[in-house]
């Protein structure tokens, strides 16, 4: 992720919360623990850890922070967000092929001068999905159809991608009944490609786009690069179609490629229902533009590899197809 990018509370989607039910051993002092969770999809998976607010307002417990774990790193997190009588702590940069693998998650918090920690949650995103099909307003409730699917369509996704990645298990979908299974997409999705390199041209461009796609890590990254005789001055700005003050970045965070001699930029801005939202990208000298604005979709990109060949990529084209599907559902979901 970009530094300099700002992200605005738009480019995420919040699913409702899932109760824990977290039992730990009694203390002298108030229990530790968290009492709720919810996804949040930015264009990677984050977990929102959820404790009540009254647990620090009515006690002695002062200046609360989490201790993540996951895929053997350890991530210390002060911030956090007071939302519905609940402060909430995220952890952030959850791959797909990660769903299945668990966020270990210890509160501390400080008790009269004493370092004090809560009994570590193990919780990880297909936790969420499956109790979540498994609750009885959802599963009973048609006002909940596009939230099953959704659950269901981010699944499938996360299997394919630790299919992608190699992994010989079962699959995170695996657990899946054959009524919730009912409940996701099937189907191809009916894709387009709207990449277009000169969607508004600019005389005598002194940078001009050279490549475009997507990078499939963490996170679902748009990266944009383009040559140019000299970065001094220039500044790279994003707009969308629902967001025309869009993002701006600085030559600083231009990245270099010694091997072609061309510059990239990387932008990963979009929540996971915006895969068919079209963002315009030009290169700016001050206030000039300098290149002509490209146009690009995460859409297109996988309108590109649907077809790619299964001996030379496996699995791929159904990972971008199951990308879109979860995609579509994330965006029916959120609006």
């Amino acid at each position: 992720l970009l530094d300099d990018v700002t992200v605005s509370d738009s480019t995420v989607i919040v699913l409702p919360e899932a109760s824990l039910d977290v039992s730990v051993a009694e203390e002298s002092q108030p229990d530790l623990k968290f009492s709720n969770a919810a996804l949040e999809l930015h264009s990677n998976l984050a977990i929102q850890f959820k404790t009540n607010a009254g647990l620090f307002e009515s006690s002695s417990y002062k200046n609360p922070y989490v201790v993540f774990h996951f895929n053997g790193n350890e991530k210390t997190v002060t911030e956090y967000k007071v939302e519905n009588g609940q402060y909430v702590f995220t952890f952030t940069d959850i791959a797909p092929n990660q769903i299945a693998e668990k966020v270990q998650a210890t509160l501390h918090a400080d008790w009269n001068g004493a370092d004090v920690a809560g009994t570590p949650l193990s919780y990880g995103v297909s936790d969420y999905c499956y109790r979540m099909l498994k609750n009885s307003a959802v599963v009973n409730n048609d006002a909940y159809a596009e939230l099953r699917t959704l659950l269901v369509d981010l699944l499938r996704y996360g299997a394919m991608a630790q299919k992608f990645t190699g992994f010989t298990g079962e699959t995170v979908d695996a657990a899946l009944t054959d009524a919730q299974a009912a409940w996701g997409t099937t189907g191809t999705p009916a894709l387009e490609s709207k990449t277009s390199t000169s969607y508004a041209t600019v005389e005598n461009p002194t940078a001009s786009w050279t490549n475009v796609g997507l990078v499939l890590e963490d996170a679902v990254t748009m990266r944009f690069k383009f040559r140019t005789d000299s970065t001094a001055g220039l500044k790279v700005k994003i707009t969308s179609d629902t967001n025309a003050e869009g993002w701006v970045i600085d030559a600083a965070d231009f990245q270099y490629e010694e091997s072609t001699g061309k510059y990239y930029v990387d932008f990963s801005g979009f929540h996971a229902g915006q895969m068919r939202e079209s963002v315009y990208v030009t290169v700016y000298n001050g206030d000039t533009a300098v290149s002509n604005t490209l146009r690009y979709t995460i859409e297109s990109y996988a309108h590109k590899y649907q077809t790619a060949d299964a001996t030379q990529y496996p699995y791929f084209a159904e990972l971008v197809k199951a990308m879109m599907r979860y995609g579509d559902a994330a965006y029916n979901f959120a609006n």
